[in-house]
């Protein structure tokens, strides 16, 4: 259902749901308060009641924070009922088609749509960003928080040279070997000591498999069995269990 146009004590307004804006944008403000103080306020704010006469805000956190501080008694807004809709997908919805959200928003909100489960589809339709896309924002979550909040606040790109730095060491398993010059195991995706696995450097736990697969593979053991068989089937006792990890290289 759509909001209804009401007019609402701007004192029973607040910010009683889930945020959708993790940073307020200062100048910003500080312009919607001058605009607001001149002409009003224009396009009207979006609000959710809530228990005891009170409204959330979905849509509109600018705005109403603008009619605050110039002392406005009464606003018009869009007025959702109580369990009409839910007031963070449809608040964090609007933000993103206005292109108005940083980064860091974008990506508690994506965490917070996986949160109520929605599927990776529903995000996608939602959102307008692939599963992909959506992960790439993710992981701007495990960023240290100062580097977070210049994200936040337009200090930072969040996919910029400085910022991938920190992106890149996220999810690597911990080794307390010395690493060889950062080339990782094509199977695990942890850094093996230098040369332990030939020039493929792969872990010292993979070794054997890697032996294995390319004397199979230089004795050209394959071409015993594909001139008897179907390209397309495999004979279990011919090839080596190992070769199946090609598929990672």
């Amino acid at each position: 259902m759509s909001p209804r146009l009401e007019k609402v004590h701007v004192k029973n307004i607040h910010q009683l749901t889930s945020r959708v804006r993790m940073y307020i944008d200062e100048e910003y403000l500080n312009r919607m308060i001058e605009d607001v103080r001149k002409h009003e306020i224009l396009q009207p704010p979006i609000l959710i009641k809530v228990d005891n006469g009170l409204y959330s805000i979905v849509d509109g956190f600018h705005r109403i924070e603008a009619a605050k501080k110039i002392g406005m008694e009464y606003v018009d807004a869009l007025v959702y009922d109580k369990d009409e809709t839910d007031p963070f997908i449809e608040g964090f919805r609007r933000n993103l088609f206005q292109k108005s959200l940083d980064p860091i928003s974008i990506a508690y909100g994506i965490r917070e749509l996986l949160n109520k489960h929605l599927s990776w589809d529903e995000i996608e339709e939602l959102t307008g960003f692939s599963e992909k896309h959506c992960r790439r924002y993710l992981q701007l979550l495990n960023l240290p928080q100062d580097i977070q909040d210049r994200i936040g606040r337009g200090e930072l790109s969040p996919f910029g040279e400085e910022v991938k730095k920190y992106v890149e060491g996220q999810n690597v398993r911990k080794s307390s070997k010395k690493t060889s010059n950062l080339v990782r195991c094509p199977i695990c995706g942890c850094f093996p000591e230098k040369g332990k696995g030939k020039w493929l450097y792969f872990c010292e736990d993979h070794v054997t498999q890697y032996t294995i697969t390319f004397q199979w593979l230089k004795s050209e053991g394959y071409k015993n069995i594909t001139a008897s068989i179907s390209p397309y089937a495999t004979s279990p006792a011919t090839i080596p269990n190992s070769i199946n990890l090609l598929t990672y290289f």
